[in-house]
């Protein structure tokens, strides 16, 4: 993958994991705000914060700000998630499980300190967990149409049949049935860890071309380790 290609597929994921934290602490907070104003999770995780912070730090900004401080906290803390969201997103483009997994992870950490508060109820952490079921849809949609998906994460139930056994000798000898235009890009996907994509673009062969012939030869692959057991 050239570095202008790679350039604009962080981006998109930047995009995505933004886009995505929006949802995420927007819909909890318009939720929130009808049901159990208190429990806004942006709200809830700035008030956590404070006390953590410096009071050299706190004292400006309430003189500052004076009763508009509140919206400042909330300003601010939100800014904060769409930071760490863009870099999840961008950490989507390489391991995009990981990524989903932590922004769930970040969406969680306005509930827990929802539920460490001594006066929190149930419902109050309903509109967060809303936000946050939303939120990782919206990503992983966006991620579907902007992003390519790493090899793993493409392959089906037969491909991760063959990569649990990718470095076995049953393996490589199966590989040598299939004809070059099968196994060159089974290697590449596998051994070298490159998407369809880049595959496609070396090769100079069509992207829905090397998926086809990568989902022939692993049915082929595993046909032969079958029955060599």
């Amino acid at each position: 993958m050239n570095r202008k290609t790679r350039a604009a597929h962080r981006f998109r994921g930047t995009s995505a994991g933004v886009v995505a934290a929006v949802m995420m602490f927007g819909l909890a907070d318009l939720i929130a705000r009808a049901f159990t104003p208190s429990a806004a999770p942006l709200l809830t995780l700035g008030q956590a914060i404070i006390p953590l912070a410096p009071p050299a730090a706190i004292k400006p900004v309430i003189a500052l700000f004076g009763d508009n401080d509140k919206l400042v906290l909330v300003v601010s803390t939100g800014l904060g998630a769409l930071v760490l969201a863009g870099l999840i997103g961008a950490l989507a483009v390489s391991r995009r499980r990981l990524a989903t997994t932590l922004l769930v992870v970040a969406g969680l950490v306005p509930v827990i300190v929802i539920v460490l508060r001594p006066e929190a109820g149930a419902i109050d952490v309903i509109p967060t967990l809303i936000g946050i079921a939303a939120g990782v849809a919206v990503f992983l949609l966006l991620l579907r149409f902007g992003v390519p998906a790493t090899h793993a994460e493409a392959a089906d139930g037969v491909e991760q049949t063959v990569i649990d056994r990718a470095e076995s000798d049953r393996t490589v000898s199966a590989l040598k049935i299939l004809p070059e235009e099968q196994s060159t890009p089974i290697v590449m996907a596998f051994y070298q860890g490159l998407t369809h994509a880049q595959i496609s673009e070396d090769l100079k062969v069509p992207l829905g071309t090397i998926k086809s012939r990568i989902r022939d030869g692993m049915k082929k692959l595993r046909d032969e380790l079958e029955a060599s057991r």
